[in-house]
């Protein structure tokens, strides 16, 4: 099981550094990191549910990943400039992604619960709490990016919180490395593939 932890916490440590402007190599940089994740969490879906949910969760995202590539308009362009629908597609992809990392966070959680880690369950608890605040605060706020400029306080506010949820996504993925090394997952007839 420690390869397939591992295989989800560098396909999230990919999202975190794809800070590449390139739109393509953007998005292939996402299809990397969520097909990671994908394999890993579906190596594990024996193990607890939550596991499963990420793999389709993961698939989700590649799909609005590729979606989003071939959006019309310029990807570098504030998101006034977007169509209406396309601002749909890129809060669908921000909702599935808070739902694959909590499923992530939660069978986590779990499964260090069952093994009697209590240090490690808190950790993917708060992990998942430190983490969704300030990312949904981001998501709520960048709508508003055509007045950055204009409202210091507003672009404080968003960097604050864009800084938080980073922060809170190292402690995530510092707490799979944990779990991979620590943690048996067992589960019933399930293999170490």
């Amino acid at each position: 099981m420690r390869k397939n932890v591992n295989l989800i916490s560098w396909g999230l440590i990919l999202t975190l550094i794809n800070l590449v402007g390139s739109l393509w190599i953007g998005t292939l940089i996402d299809v990397a990191a969520y097909l990671m994740v994908y394999v890993g969490a579906s190596r594990m879906k024996g193990v607890n549910p939550l596991f499963r949910q990420a793999g389709g969760l993961a698939l989700t995202v590649i799909l609005l990943s590729v979606i989003n590539a071939f959006l019309p308009g310029d990807p570098e362009a504030l998101l006034a400039e977007m169509p209406a629908w396309a601002w749909g597609f890129d809060l669908l992809g921000m909702f599935v992604g808070f739902a694959l990392v909590y499923a992530v966070c939660e069978g986590t959680r779990r499964e260090a619960e069952k093994e009697g880690e209590q240090e490690l369950e808190r950790k993917m608890k708060i992990g998942w709490q430190l983490y969704i605040v300030p990312s949904a605060l981001a998501a709520a706020i960048t709508p508003f990016a055509l007045n950055f400029g204009e409202q210091l306080g507003l672009t404080l506010m968003w960097l604050a919180a864009a800084l938080l949820s980073l922060v809170a996504m190292i402690s995530i993925i510092v707490g799979l490395r944990r779990a991979g090394r620590d943690l048996r997952f067992d589960s019933a007839g399930l293999n170490e593939s």
